[in-house]
């Protein structure tokens, strides 16, 4: 029998979620970004598109699972509380994870394969959407990868 507190569980399943959700995040960016600079438009917007579904069956759940396990680290009566550094960063993370892919990756790449099916991969308009949604996910990864090495450092305690 494993001998495991309620605290370890949460704990083990608050990093599996955001190795999930943080790592699958970084491999889709740096594969764009290898698509990018093969110099190739048609290639960039089918590989922006093929993300975007898997971005949007994937990371929203692995977002909500790696916050409740986290709200359950405090709730369980841990060394941690909502006003702590890393706590708040987490929050305002997922949050602002959660506008960007909520808010902006997810529609866009919806209204992407959209227009994929109406027009050629190397249209402009298309080519012009891949690179909107390559810069947002720049810009997620970012927060996401500063997330982790907060959690990791855990500075101001």
């Amino acid at each position: 029998m494993l001998a495991m507190s309620s605290y370890q569980w949460f704990a083990g399943f608050h990093t599996l979620a955001a190795v999930l959700w943080v790592g699958g995040g970084l491999m889709l960016v740096i594969y764009l970004l290898a698509a990018e600079r093969a110099n190739d438009p048609a290639g960039l917007t089918t590989a922006v598109a093929r993300v975007g579904a898997i971005g949007s069956k994937v990371f929203g759940t692995s977002s909500l699972v790696a916050l409740g396990f986290g709200i359950a680290l405090v709730e369980s009566g841990s060394a941690w509380s909502y006003g702590d550094f890393v706590v708040v960063w987490g929050l305002v993370a997922f949050a602002l994870s959660s506008v960007i892919g909520g808010g902006f990756l997810g529609p866009e790449s919806g209204r992407l394969a959209k227009l994929l099916a109406e027009r050629p991969p190397d249209d402009p308009e298309a080519l012009r959407r891949a690179r909107r949604i390559l810069v947002a996910s720049r810009v997620d990864v970012t927060i996401l990868v500063g997330t982790v090495f907060v959690m990791a450092a855990k500075p101001f305690l």
